[in-house]
């Protein structure tokens, strides 16, 4: 996705919710500190996430996204580079 010591291009992912939510009682958390969150969590639009291979060797690295708001089962994006 990204040259050693660059900023990779977003890629995009979205998040559903088959009961109502509102997107502001959303959170997400990455499991690694490399990956880029978006600014603000949208639902049923894509939302774009980035690698900062800044600090990172080359190699394959994977990180785990989760979604959380009260009253919902979490949800977990896995998220694998080279």
């Amino acid at each position: 996705l990204a040259s050693v010591g660059e900023v990779s291009a977003a890629k995009t992912a979205i998040l559903n919710s088959t009961a109502p939510l509102q997107a502001a009682s959303v959170s997400l958390t990455s499991s690694e500190s490399w990956l880029i969150l978006p600014a603000s969590v949208q639902l049923a639009q894509p939302m774009e996430f980035k690698v900062d291979a800044t600090n990172l060797a080359a190699g394959n690295y994977s990180a785990t996204v989760t979604a959380t708001a009260n009253g919902f089962v979490a949800g977990e994006l896995n998220i694998s580079v080279s």
